[in-house]
């Protein structure tokens, strides 16, 4: 009998510490830099912290705000998406998050929905509202964090001031136009070149300003404009982009130095675009980074699962 008592408490033990292990493995969230996460269901808004800094950043979406919908669904409510997602491919919150990041121009590193969420958003003061959801994700909810990335981001947030945390209301800041519906009733769209002074100016990060890489942009496709929308992407979070340019090469990639592969910069590149590394080869161009977006990121951007 004891042999058999100790038997089950090494079992426990050791199924406990194999989901703490995957915890850590998969987390999302390295808990020092920023990350950025759209919540979902009622309201949508995008909470953003900033660790080193100890501040935070709520964006918040008006409802009827329309955005383009990748994977070639076209535009959408921003409310409508994660439904979208969830009756296409069971992937709502991806389909929303990267939605967002190509409409917004900003990383969008996760997404959380909770379902039947009555406790209110204030946009005067998110912060109570914001903790209460993290509580309830680490019950349940939909989110591609694990439970030490949600334990890890209440912990952090719950230690800012009220003072610190930014609100930010899209409807007041000039970025988004108005457009009638078909019903009649009024609209949003987002309208992009106008997202980079905020972005730039509240949702930069820190640690690639800090490492200041000089990176270069090729476009691998024979189809226009990518290189433009990824250095929009890059620029707006304080990368250097220094040159933007296309080439042969098809797939996503990233290039530079050995010493520049472990850089944060190059990690949050890889998540971004979700591009491997590529080598050393840096051809004739001169940045120390050089980023390769193929005909893997544009499938993500223009294919229907």
């Amino acid at each position: 009998m004891k042999k058999l008592l100790i038997l089950v408490f090494l079992l426990f033990f050791l199924v406990a510490g194999y989901r703490v292990y995957l915890s850590f493995s998969k987390s999302v969230w390295d808990g020092k830099n920023r990350i950025n996460l759209v919540f979902c269901q009622p309201q949508i808004f995008i909470f953003s912290l900033n660790d080193p800094e100890q501040e935070a950043v709520v964006l918040f979406l008006p409802s009827q705000t329309f955005i383009e919908v990748i994977h070639g669904y076209g535009q959408y409510r921003a409310e409508a998406v994660y439904q979208l997602g969830e009756i296409e491919n069971h992937r709502g919150g991806e389909l929303l998050a990267d939605s967002l990041q190509e409409s917004l121009g900003i990383p969008v590193d996760g997404f959380a929905a909770i379902s039947n969420f009555q406790f209110p958003i204030s946009k005067d003061k998110p912060k109570d509202g914001i903790l209460a959801a993290f509580r309830l994700l680490l019950k349940g909810g939909q989110t591609n964090l694990t439970k030490w990335d949600l334990l890890r981001l209440w912990w952090e947030f719950r230690k800012i001031r009220q003072d610190k945390v930014v609100v930010v209301e899209l409807e007041k800041t000039g970025v988004l136009a108005k457009t009638i519906l078909p019903d009649g009733s009024e609209g949003f769209e987002i309208e992009p070149e106008k997202t980079e002074k905020i972005a730039q100016e509240i949702l930069k990060d820190q640690k690639i300003r800090q490492e200041d890489l000089t990176i270069a942009i090729l476009n691998g496709t024979s189809h226009s404009g990518l290189a433009e929308k990824g250095a929009r992407i890059i620029k707006n979070i304080g990368g250097r982009v220094v040159e933007m340019g296309n080439t042969e090469n098809g797939k996503c990639q990233i290039r530079g130095e050995k010493k520049f592969k472990k850089s944060y910069t190059v990690k949050k590149l890889m998540e971004i675009f979700r591009c491997q590394w590529g080598g050393e080869d840096l051809g004739s161009h001169r940045a120390e980074v050089i980023l390769i977006l193929g005909e893997d990121y544009w499938k993500r951007l223009t294919e229907k699962w």
